[in-house]
């Protein structure tokens, strides 16, 4: 997502009184690339699918690229690790207010 279009998404939730944590995934660019390989969208369009796929690909770089920019605030997750970790970290820093509209599984 580009900087000045989230920060104006995240000043107007903010403007609102809704509390946020910003959380940021880091995933390695190989990693990324290989999740992105396997990812299907279109199975039925091979043409659609390739181009999907090109796509997220050619953005790798840039996105990697925006870790260095993050503000202070946001919180850097490792995206090499297991999906039930990265969940509890996620719900044990969000805000307070935001406690009834999370809820963990059961």
């Amino acid at each position: 997502m580009e900087a000045a279009y989230a920060e104006e998404i995240f000043t107007a939730v903010r403007g609102r009184g809704i509390p946020l944590q910003r959380v940021y995934l880091d995933v390695p660019a190989d990693e990324l690339a290989r999740r992105l390989s396997v990812r299907v969208h279109a199975p039925s369009d091979p043409q659609r699918e390739a181009s999907v796929t090109n796509w997220g690909i050619a953005q790798i770089e840039r996105c990697a690229a925006a870790r260095a920019l993050l503000p202070p605030d946001v919180r850097v997750l490792d995206g090499r690790r297991p999906t039930t970790e990265l969940a509890a970290e996620v719900l044990a820093v969000r805000p307070p207010a935001a406690e009834g509209a999370l809820r963990s599984p059961a």
